[in-house]
């Protein structure tokens, strides 16, 4: 671990930053690592320009995880088209990504490599207890730091649908800033005793095994990992077919709904 914001001062100065340019493009340097891969968003133009020609070389290899392409190819078209010209490879999560981005940018060096899952530990973890046994209920999970999953307009949608007088409650599994305003939205909808969020889980699989589906709400994706991990489990999926992903895991009508 090579820790830059240690040098980092509190105030945006130039001079510290190009600083810590010259002491990551000396620690990579000296490291002679074998290859360098990227998970980070790339989306600043003179950042990366700078990382690109400065810093990496012939061992760098970016990866994509989403279909935003602009958060992993900087938000000018023009750099997106150069900056990665000597990238060993290009990674992409989904094959869906990898087509966009040769159409977009016209890079050759790219290929899918799609998330993987560790199914017999999936399976034998979801052979434990759950808080919801003996409930009838649908199930969500993911990171509520932003809108892209649109748990919101999930619980909207399960509000106007004939769940709630079937006796059928939604679980969102997950954490973050918009727990608190989903928590609201429920409390105004009236669903307190339908709609549970029971916050971040070590193990949520249990109750990915015993729910009637799971559902997908997400705006954008690159490649959603738990589509598997609910499948691993035996469980349906209910998903949006947003942009990239899910239609790559979820064959409609056979393994789930798009």
């Amino acid at each position: 671990l090579y820790n830059l914001g240690l040098f980092q001062t509190p105030h945006f100065s130039l001079r510290n930053k190009f600083k810590r340019f010259q002491l990551f493009r000396q620690y990579i340097q000296t490291n002679a690592f074998d290859y360098l891969i990227d998970f980070r968003t790339r989306s600043k133009p003179l950042t990366e320009v700078l990382l690109q020609y400065w810093v990496f070389d012939q061992r760098y290899i970016p990866t994509v995880h989403s279909s935003h392409l602009p958060w992993y190819f900087t938000t000018r078209l023009f750099w997106g088209k150069r900056i990665y010209r000597k990238a060993k490879q290009i990674i992409c999560v989904s094959q869906s990504i990898t087509d966009q981005v040769k159409a977009t940018y016209h890079y050759t060096q790219v290929q899918t490599l799609y998330n993987p899952i560790a199914i017999d530990t999936i399976q034998q973890q979801a052979q434990g207890s759950s808080p919801f046994q003996g409930k009838r209920y649908i199930v969500a999970c993911g990171r509520m730091d932003s809108t892209i999953k649109q748990f919101d307009r999930l619980i909207e949608t399960y509000a106007q649908s004939v769940l709630p007088q079937q006796g059928i409650d939604l679980v969102i599994i997950g954490a973050g800033p918009y727990k608190q305003q989903l928590d609201e939205q429920i409390q105004a909808l009236q669903l307190t005793t339908s709609v549970y969020l029971p916050g971040f889980l070590e193990n949520p699989f249990p109750i990915f095994k015993d729910a009637l589906f799971f559902v997908h709400s997400s705006r954008l994706e690159g490649f959603p990992t738990v589509l598997l991990e609910a499948l691993a489990c035996g469980t349906p999926v209910v998903s949006f077919d947003c942009p990239t992903g899910p239609n790559e895991i979820i064959q409609s009508n056979y393994n789930g709904l798009l």
